[in-house]
């Protein structure tokens, strides 16, 4: 009897942890989070602020700087391809065979080195020039599903580009843009741009979308960071053959740059609401840094891609050494609701002000929480998407890994 006991113990400690370990990697999109999601609810202060004007400078850095990095970073994860193990989508460990054709695709053609160019579609920018995926360790809850370490980030049309280089096969194009580079994007969303694209880019006032979903006529779905030029009073875009007029709802989009305020940037980070997509992968979301980086753009705030570049790239705070008690001091008391990043390694969130009882509150994108199985499995909470929470999430309290926050504000210049 006291084996069957101890089998039936056994069993279904099994089978609670295979339950948790499954759902613990399942997207939770109907976790019911205790505060209010609306984001426009934590504020509504239209007091006008100037944001420091960095972002068309960055834009048209690609048509305007004389040195980019080395063609060779274009290469670097091909070679790495080679030199480590990473799995296909079903599990499968990629084989030399093929991380040697992927070298030899990326090898490329030089006759395209360092042409101006211009997106005329939103697309990948991947580290290959192939849209397999990359996953480290495919089964793991941290470095499996979605991250993908093939892509990078997306990027939106009408955006300048310097091509560095053409994979062998013509599919792909190898291209420097405000968000670094050279990356991969595919060579039918990019055309060659000439000195007509430079100068009414440079000289062009322009439209921004201002809520999303947004939709051209052709059912392309149109991104909050898209800035489209005014030609003849009309907002255009690139296109293979130049530049073609497009009717945006006038309601959904507003001119560049706007003002900015508090009211004005929860109204469009209540818009961004999506389910959470590493690199912003076939446009379907946004991952942490890049739901900020675009957020900011329609008020003319240039911010890098990837948070740690984020957290350093503003004035701020360094938190390291601190309790957890003095970091939601520093907190409540330096920052300031919408306009102060929070930074945790591998996340940065945005602060938006504080609930009763003083724990400070965020927005953010975020795939999910660390967690462990009753046999120390680790795990994750898989929340999936943009939400708002204070500093406890399910059983995981995120301040005492903050090491940092900064300030994009006005104070920022």
């Amino acid at each position: 009897m006291k084996i069957l006991k101890w089998m039936a113990i056994f069993a279904t400690g099994f089978g609670v942890a295979f339950l948790w370990a499954h759902f613990a990697r399942t997207p939770n999109y109907d976790l019911v989070l205790p505060l209010q999601q609306d984001v426009r609810a934590y504020s509504d202060d239209d007091t006008i602020k100037q944001l420091p004007q960095t972002f068309m400078e960055h834009f048209l850095s690609p048509w305007v700087k004389t040195e980019f990095p080395d063609i060779k970073v274009s290469l670097a994860m091909p070679y790495e391809l080679m030199e480590k193990q990473y799995y296909d989508g079903h599990g499968n460990k990629y084989s030399t065979q093929f991380a040697q054709y992927i070298i030899d695709n990326a090898i490329g053609d030089t006759n395209y080195e360092n042409k101006r160019g211009i997106m005329i579609m939103d697309a990948d920018m991947r580290a290959i020039p192939s849209d397999s995926p990359m996953y480290s360790k495919p089964s793991h809850p941290t470095f499996g599903h979605p991250f993908d370490y093939a892509i990078y980030s997306r990027v939106r049309m009408n955006t300048p580009v310097m091509i560095m280089n053409e994979s062998n096969d013509g599919n792909y194009m190898a291209v420097y843009n405000h968000q670094g580079g050279p990356y991969w994007v595919p060579s039918e969303s990019v055309r060659l741009a000439n000195d007509s694209d430079f100068e009414l880019l440079k000289n062009a006032k322009y439209v921004t979308p201002t809520a999303e979903p947004l939709y051209l006529e052709n059912g392309t779905k149109v991104h909050i960071g898209t800035l489209f030029p005014i030609q003849n009073d009309k907002p255009i875009r690139a296109t293979i053959d130049g530049w073609q007029p497009v009717n945006l709802q006038s309601n959904m989009v507003a001119k560049w740059p706007m003002p900015f305020s508090h009211k004005s940037i929860s109204e469009i980070a209540e818009s961004m609401h999506s389910p959470y997509a590493w690199g912003g992968i076939d446009g379907i979301g946004r991952d942490c840094s890049q739901l900020f980086m675009e957020m900011f753009i329609p008020f003319g705030l240039y911010m890098p891609r990837n948070s740690r570049n984020q957290i350093n790239y503003f004035p701020g705070i360094d938190m390291n050494g601190m309790s957890d008690a003095e970091k939601i001091e520093v907190i409540n008391t330096k920052a300031i609701p919408f306009e102060t990043l929070i930074y945790f390694p591998g996340h940065i969130m945005l602060y938006i002000g504080t609930d009763q009882d003083g724990d400070p509150l965020v927005y953010h994108a975020i795939w999910g929480m660390r967690r462990y199985t009753p046999f120390f499995q680790e795990t994750r909470l898989v929340i999936g998407k943009t939400i708002v929470s204070g500093t406890q999430l399910a059983e995981r309290n995120w301040i005492s890994m903050v090491r940092r926050m900064a300030f994009i504000g006005p104070h920022a210049e």
